[in-house]
Formats: structure tokens, C-alpha cells, sequence
């Protein structure tokens, strides 16, 4: 009898995660929609919506609870709340700690995330920080020649550009653009990314032709998949007229 009711209740106990997870992929779709057409406050419902289902599946500190936390934080991220941004994440990456290893996806996540926030509240050596730890991760996890490395260097070259420190900038935003070109290939949009930031670091060194250069070849990748993502075909336009004005 012992054993029967052992295996029902870890049974129900699948059930009911299974289902959170159901209703999950399905609000987490809800939320990206709703952040994609800048409806902040609907946003925010579904990821609070997440959150109260895993608080109640998996506890509070669990890693499936940090996840939602992370999502809660990213809304506020996206919707320029950028205290209640940290505030979520700095809960999420607590939990991460405390009960996964350091190359768990969620952890590298809320990380970047964190990098990511920490650049835009103008905190470049808090943003330095969480890149680099990002970065040593990936290289551990991915080796050099990876999608995420790449990333991590295109984000911590972001952060030297920001500073100041061109040559360092220089130096991960090319390393960057290489991997990506040589992982994706030369027409996938992550590539298409880091020209972006090439770019944009060559404007700020005033090196105008080279800035150019990258920008046309942005241009020509996400014009190519311009009625899927006309925000980013605009955005790309608009960056190359700043070489003509300059």
C-alpha cells in the first residue's frame, strides 16, 4: 500500500508540474506577444500569472520560479522600470546559485540579462562584470567558436564601446562578427547583429567608411527578411544615414 500510494502521489505530482508547463508555453507566448506590441501592463499580467503557477507547483526557490522571475524582470526591463528589473533578477540569480551550477542556461540567462540592464542604467563596470562572467562561462561550456561566445563578446564589447575603451571594444565586438559569420553564416540576423554593433562602434571612432561598410552589409542580410522584421530593415537604414550626416 506503502509503495501504490508513493507512486500516485509522485504521479499527481507530474501531472501538475506537466501542466503548469502547458499553461506556461502558453502564457509565455501571451507575454512576448503583448511586449512585442508594447502592451506593457498585459505583460506583466501573464508573467505575474507564471509566477504565482510556479510559486505554487515548485516553492520559491526553485529554478523553474526563477525563471519566471526572470521573465517578470525583463517586462520591467522593456518597459523602462529598471529597479524593479534588477530587483527580479538579483531574486532569480540568488535562487540559481543556491541550486544550480554556473553553465545552467537559466543562470548564463539571467546573467546577460543583468548585463544588458546594467548598460542601459549607464553601470558599465556592473555590466563589464556580468559580460565577462558570461563570457568565461561560455568559453568553459561552448568553446571559442560558439553562438553564446559570441554573444558574450559582442555584449562586453558593447560595454568597452560605452566606456570609452575602443581597442578593447574593437577587439571582442571583430572576434564577435567572426565567429558569428563562420557559425551561422553571413546571412543569418545574429550576424547581422554584430555588424550592428561594429558599426556603431566605428560612428563613435569616427572611423565613418569602415562604419559604412558594416552597415551595408547589415543592410543587405535583414533586407533579405525585411517583411518579417521592418522595425530592424528601418532601424539598419537609419543607422547607415548617420555615416552620410557625419
Amino acid at each position: 500500500n506503502f509503495f501504490f500510494f508513493l507512486f500516485f502521489f509522485l504521479l499527481m505530482a507530474f501531472a501538475v508540474s506537466l501542466s503548469a508547463q502547458k499553461n506556461n508555453s502558453y502564457d509565455f507566448e501571451c507575454m512576448i506577444n503583448a511586449i512585442n506590441s508594447g502592451n506593457y501592463d498585459r505583460a506583466i499580467y501573464y508573467a505575474e500569472k507564471m509566477l504565482k503557477s510556479d510559486r505554487s507547483v515548485y516553492g520559491e526557490k526553485h529554478p523553474e520560479y526563477a525563471g519566471s522571475l526572470v521573465n517578470l524582470g525583463l517586462v520591467y526591463y522593456y518597459k523602462g522600470d529598471y529597479s524593479k528589473a534588477e530587483s527580479y533578477y538579483l531574486k532569480a540569480l540568488n535562487i540559481y546559485k543556491s541550486k544550480v551550477t554556473k553553465d545552467n542556461p537559466g543562470y548564463i540567462s539571467c546573467l546577460n540579462n543583468l548585463g544588458n540592464l546594467y548598460s542601459d542604467m549607464s553601470e558599465y563596470s556592473k555590466a563589464e562584470s556580468s559580460y565577462k562572467e558570461v563570457l568565461d562561462i561560455s568559453r568553459s561550456k561552448y568553446g571559442e567558436k560558439h553562438e553564446r561566445t559570441a554573444k558574450a563578446m559582442h555584449g562586453l564589447g558593447s560595454v568597452y564601446r560605452m566606456m570609452g575603451n575602443y581597442s578593447k571594444a574593437e577587439y571582442y565586438c571583430l572576434e564577435a562578427t567572426k565567429i558569428m559569420k563562420l557559425v551561422l553564416g553571413e546571412n543569418h540576423l545574429e550576424y547581422a547583429v554584430t555588424l550592428h554593433g561594429l558599426g556603431d562602434l566605428y560612428v563613435a571612432m569616427g572611423d565613418y567608411p569602415r562604419a559604412e561598410s558594416c552597415y551595408q552589409e547589415m543592410i543587405k542580410i535583414r533586407k533579405s527578411k525585411a517583411s518579417e522584421h521592418p522595425v530592424l530593415y528601418a532601424g539598419s537604414l537609419a543607422s547607415l544615414a548617420t555615416t552620410y550626416i557625419n
